[in-house]
């Protein structure tokens, strides 16, 4: 099973909406933990909050999600050095409310098949 690991707290109406239209995908939500950092194959974050040492913990990671308007504080060269390991981030604030609480992985598949 998927696992998506949030490292902020969605408003309650998108973590159901999520939780609802993804039956088979696990997902936790935490505020500044890192617990499911080496077990998350998707991680969603603002960006700023993951450090080199995450990276390197998450073994399963395959495609991170930048709920924010930048990248420029992400750890680049872990994550390039990692490999095999799709980015996507929205290009305004609105977007990343409307992606989180719309369908924000779908198609996650087979953007992760090409990144890969």
């Amino acid at each position: 099973m998927m696992e998506v690991f949030f490292t902020f707290i969605p408003k309650e109406h998108q973590q159901q909406q999520l939780i609802a239209e993804f039956p088979d995908v696990e997902f936790y939500f935490e505020y500044k933990g890192k617990s499911r950092l080496p077990t998350a194959d998707i991680v969603v974050t603002f960006g700023e909050d993951l450090s080199d040492e995450d990276i390197q913990q998450a073994k399963k990671l395959k495609w991170i999600m930048v709920a924010s308007a930048g990248v420029e504080k992400m750890p680049h060269a872990a994550i390039l050095e990692k490999g095999h390991c799709g980015l996507q981030c929205t290009r305004n604030p609105q977007d990343a409310d409307d992606r989180i609480g719309a369908r924000p992985f779908a198609g996650v598949e087979t953007l992760t098949a090409f990144y890969l």
